[in-house]
């Protein structure tokens, strides 16, 4: 690691965060969400949220290495959503569900 310094400048400005996620609120908006990606209910997960035979076998291989429950399940679900949201992906990728799982607390 190196120090902080006030001459670092964030690689993302404040106004092009506000931008993308703007443009996640909006995905889901047009996906037909009524609630937010955090919020959805477990119906909502499978409907909004499907996953194709990799994605499905990335997940798998999560519950039995980590032993997920299923509210664990649905919660790496909406988090991988959101970032594929961000990303401007329709569909959850095996990135985005490594990723999501990379945030979970062990």
């Amino acid at each position: 690691m190196h120090a902080v310094s006030s001459e670092d400048k964030p690689s993302v400005t404040s106004r092009d965060l506000h931008a993308i996620v703007r443009q996640a609120f909006l995905r889901q908006k047009q996906r037909g969400q009524e609630r937010l990606n955090g919020a959805l209910s477990d119906a909502e997960i499978t409907q909004y949220c499907p996953l194709n035979s990799e994605t499905q076998q990335v997940i798998d291989q999560a519950i039995g290495r980590f032993g997920l429950s299923f509210r664990a399940v649905s919660r790496v679900l909406k988090v991988a959503r959101t970032i594929a949201d961000i990303e401007g992906e329709d569909n959850i990728g095996k990135a985005h569900l490594l990723e999501a799982l990379s945030y979970r607390k062990r």
